[in-house]
């Protein structure tokens, strides 16, 4: 294996833990907000509702608390995605996938950015695992043959960690598009909650009618 190879695992290892370090810093940002709107006085205050006269307002809260768990529990789903660590190996990468998957988009990627890693005549990576099976049993071996085999570890090495890497990104991009819409919906959702679990203090009501009495002038 060349130099080159040999260092594009470890880089792009880290390039993929370092995705994963920024979506924890971010979920951890989202967590500590809910975490605030609880711990606060709007949900203590949601008890203090009379679930007759102010159910409109209990009704509100609820639907509105709702809302921002949908925000929220988005966010961690999206999130667990990218943190979860999933191992590969290159024929596990290049089987076929559904068109429009998570796995053709990987593969796409791939060979979209490493095309000059396949043999001559090859456009998949399912392509090129035969081809490396044709030339190991080719009797005799041709030039290409032999070339295919002399570059297989080291292909195959760079395209597993970029492909380990692709994936990664692929959900953590998932997760930056979940937050254009998962966050505004949450801040709604907990905003309208807090909201609608806090009335305003009663006015007291004006009297009947008012009695001045003053004295007699000089």
């Amino acid at each position: 294996m060349s130099e080159a190879g040999s260092s594009v695992a470890p880089a792009m290892a880290a390039s993929a833990q370092s995705l994963r370090d920024t979506a924890k810093w971010m979920v951890g940002g989202v967590a500590a907000t809910a975490v605030g709107v609880f711990a606060g006085s709007s949900l203590t205050s949601l008890g203090s509702l009379d679930p007759w006269s102010d159910r409109g307002r209990l009704a509100l809260a609820i639907a509105a608390l709702a809302v921002g768990f949908i925000g929220l529990a988005a966010i961690f789903e999206k999130a667990i995605r990218v943190l979860t660590v999933e191992t590969m190996t290159f024929r596990q990468v290049a089987a076929p996938a559904v068109a429009g998957s998570e796995r053709a988009a990987l593969q796409a990627r791939l060979i979209e950015t490493y095309a000059a890693l396949l043999p001559q005549g090859t456009t998949t990576l399912e392509g090129y695992i035969q081809r490396v099976e044709q030339a190991k049993t080719a009797n005799p071996k041709q030039a290409a043959d032999n070339d295919v085999l002399a570059k297989v570890k080291e292909n195959v090495d760079i395209l597993t960690a970029a492909g380990g890497f692709i994936w990664v990104y692929n959900r953590f991009s998932a997760l930056v598009s979940a937050l254009k819409w998962a966050v505004p919906t949450m801040i709604a959702g907990f905003g309208l909650f807090a909201w609608a679990a806090n009335p305003p203090d009663a006015r007291p009501s004006p009297p009947a009618f008012s009695l001045t009495i003053q004295g007699a002038t000089k």
